[in-house]
Order: C-alpha cells, then structure tokens, then sequence
C-alpha cells in the first residue's frame, strides 16, 4: 500500500493543475497580504493574530476548493472505469479509498503550509515584532478544521455522486462571507474580524466557543472520512 500511496500522492501534486492552484494562492495570499493585512484587522496590529488568522481565513475558501478538486479525480468516469478492474484485484477495496485519503490529506496539508509560509515570510520581512508561535496558532485554528472537514464532506459526497463535488465548492466561498455565527463558521472570518474589537488585551486568544466549533468540525470531518471507508465495497 506504501507504493500505491506514493503513486497517488506524486500524482496529485506533480500535475499542471497543481501547479495552476499553487500560483492562484501565491497571487490571491499577496493581494490579502499587501491589501488587507497590511492594515491591521480591527484595530489590532498587522503582524497580531487576529491578522494572520484573517489572512488563513481568506485563503481557506480556495484551499478547500483545491482539495475538493483532488478528490474529485478519484470519482471521474475515467477513475470508475480503473476501480471496475481494480475491484478484480486482490486488493482491499476499504484500504485503497484510505490510501488515496492519505494522498489528498498530504497534498491539503502540503497547500495549507505553503499559504503559512508565504504569510509569515511576508510578516518577518516587513515585521521583526511578529512572533512565529502566534501565527502558527492562528493558522492552525483555521487550516486544520477546514481540511479535515473538507477531505471528509468530500469524499462522501463524492462516493455518492461527483457532481456534488462541484457543488460544494461555490459553497466553500459561501461560508466565508455568509452572516453565520462565530462558533458555527467553517473558517472563523467573522471571528478574526469581530471579536478583537474593543478588547483592552490585543493578544491572540481562542474563545471556548470558538474552541468547541472547531472541535466539531473536526470530528465531522473524521466521521464522515470513516463512513466514506467503511462503505467502500
């Protein structure tokens, strides 16, 4: 399964679209860098937090995007007509659907890091004040909940029918700009954008609430990516 892993995951990553996407982050993580960042998020300062975290926000969208676009290779007509002679092989069906959620994990997370690293390079460059540690926290709050729901919605939806794929990924920008509760949002925009105004202590804090949505997601994303295995034939 090692071999079918490395296959899987060299062929998500080292493919034009791939490529295509990572200069679309690049591009879309320097316009909300130089643009919105660059003047602090409500009141707070450029480098805090609460910025960093708006700036992951903003980039989940298309992040999740990315990734549902990953699995949606693996539900083409192209791919069902491979898994009809596959299926023939000795080859543990439930096995092979982890092995290639493994593969779009990595390639989600490999993404996610990239984002992170382009963000904080910025932020050193322009900021000596920026503290590492707190724009680690903030992009974690955001990446991997997003991620791990995104993989497990994805595959689900995919088993079911690979035009639902599509249909998600408007929904992804969706999410971002819709008037939903803080704790109930998929990537806390409105949280980095409302919470820190008004506070005496600008320093980066996750709220229990915050905290408790983010665990929900989370264990979403894991329920849905077991059943996603588990039904496989």
């Amino acid at each position: 399964m090692s071999k079918i892993f490395r296959y899987e995951a060299r062929r998500l990553i080292f493919n034009k679209f791939t490529a295509g996407m990572t200069l679309v982050l690049a591009f879309y993580a320097w316009q909300i860098l130089s643009g919105e960042i660059i003047q602090g998020v409500s009141g707070t300062a450029p480098f805090s937090g609460w910025s960093f975290g708006l700036f992951a926000a903003r980039l989940a969208p298309l992040l999740c995007i990315t990734i549902l676009f990953f699995i949606s290779f693996f539900f083409s007509k192209q791919e069902e007509r491979v898994k009809t002679i596959t299926s023939a092989a000795p080859v543990d069906q439930k096995k092979y659907m982890f092995v290639r959620l493994a593969a779009c994990a990595v390639c989600g997370v490999v993404m996610a890091l990239f984002i992170t690293v382009i963000g904080m390079v910025y932020e050193r460059l322009l900021f000596q004040e920026a503290e590492l540690w707190t724009m680690v926290a903030s992009a974690l709050t955001v990446f991997v909940p997003a991620v791990i729901f995104t993989l497990g919605i994805g595959f689900a939806a995919g088993r079911i029918n690979q035009i639902l794929l599509f249909v998600l990924m408007p929904l992804m920008f969706a999410f971002a700009y819709l008037p939903i509760p803080m704790a109930c949002e998929p990537f806390g925009t409105n949280y980095f954008l409302e919470y820190p105004i008004g506070l005496t202590d600008p320093a980066f804090i996750l709220t229990g609430e915050m905290t408790a949505g983010r665990l929900v997601f989370i264990l979403m994303g894991i329920v849905l990516m077991i059943i996603s295995i588990r039904s496989e034939k």
